[in-house]
Formats: C-alpha cells, sequence, structure tokens
C-alpha cells in the first residue's frame, strides 16, 4: 500500500463525483480526482468544498498508514487537537475515508 499506488486508483477510479462514507459511516460526501492540479476535490454533505493538494494528500496518507488500526479510522486523529498541523480540519479526515474504501476493496481483488 503505497502513497503511488493510491493516487493512481483515484485517478483512475474517481474522474468524477463518486460518494463515499464518512470514516464513521453516518454521512456521505463527494470526492472526484482533479487530474491538471493531482488533487482531490471533496463536497461534503452541506454541499460546501475544498480542494487537497498532492502533498496534503501524501502527508494525510502517511499519517493514515503509520496510525494504528484503532487510531487511523476515527475522524479526529486528521483534525486538531490530535494533529495541529493538518492540511485542513474540516476536510482532512474525508480523504482517510477514501484510503480505508480504497484499501478495503484492493484486497478483495
Amino acid at each position: 500500500m503505497t502513497f503511488t499506488e493510491f493516487i493512481k486508483w483515484v485517478e483512475d477510479t474517481i474522474p468524477n463525483w463518486k460518494e463515499f462514507l464518512t470514516l464513521g459511516s453516518r454521512s456521505r460526501f463527494f470526492a472526484k480526482h482533479n487530474s491538471q492540479e493531482n488533487s482531490i476535490k471533496i463536497r461534503n454533505s452541506r454541499g460546501n468544498e475544498h480542494e487537497i493538494n498532492e502533498d496534503d494528500l501524501q502527508r494525510i496518507f502517511e499519517r493514515y498508514v503509520n496510525a494504528t488500526g484503532q487510531t487511523r479510522n476515527k475522524a479526529c486523529h486528521y483534525a486538531d487537537p490530535m494533529w495541529p498541523e493538518t492540511p485542513n480540519r474540516v476536510f482532512a479526515p474525508y480523504i482517510p475515508a477514501i484510503i480505508k474504501f480504497w484499501a478495503e476493496n484492493i484486497t478483495r481483488r
């Protein structure tokens, strides 16, 4: 499970809006890959949008893979105060939900 593999999957799988469950599975959000910026655009259930750039995607990915099994699937692990340097306290937790979906689905192949 590498960042390069994840980004390749994102490029191939979500060039258009795709619906995902949040880490807690209590809500849904949409995401799509922006190939020109190599970023992921998120639209939450309130209709707010934000784009996470490649550097921040990599930081979030590394935090996900280096976390313990219990911690990695908690949204608070990607926001302050648990991560004061978070790229975005509102939208960063959506990226691990996408990573989780990817990780669960690549193992089923």
